[in-house]
């Protein structure tokens, strides 16, 4: 007589920001309530999370907003400096002066558009 053994396993697998469902039903049963508070719970922490997202873009484009008016200004000091230096007869120095400033933002710009072009690309899902 040949003896036959059969061996069944069996493996799961969970991922997420709760409990799985099982484990869940297997918490109330413990303690009548655990679902209505691990669910309160993970609601408190999702809108947490977005009001702190909320709060970093807001702040972001803030600060964005901040530098471009001190960019601006700076700029326009420099080169109405270039524009007096030249009008004050100093005009290799006048326009050298202007040139950077009119070069600084361009700069600027440049760096910052190939930055944000780069971040957009790493971000994008690959396809």
């Amino acid at each position: 007589m040949r003896q036959v053994t059969r061996t069944v396993r069996e493996e799961s697998f969970w991922q997420g920001p709760v409990p799985h469902p099982e484990n869940i039903k297997k918490f109330d049963a413990i303690y009548p309530g655990a679902a209505k508070l691990i669910f309160g719970q993970y609601e408190k922490q999702s809108n947490h999370r977005m009001k702190l997202e909320s709060f970093t873009v807001r702040k972001g484009i803030r600060n964005e907003t901040v530098g471009m008016i001190f960019a601006f200004v700076i700029m326009v000091c420099i080169i109405g400096g270039g524009i007096y230096l030249m009008a004050a007869g100093k005009d290799g120095v006048g326009l050298t002066t202007s040139l950077a400033g009119f070069g600084g933002v361009i700069t600027l710009f440049l760096v910052r558009k190939r930055s944000s072009d780069k971040e957009l690309r790493e971000k994008s899902p690959k396809g």
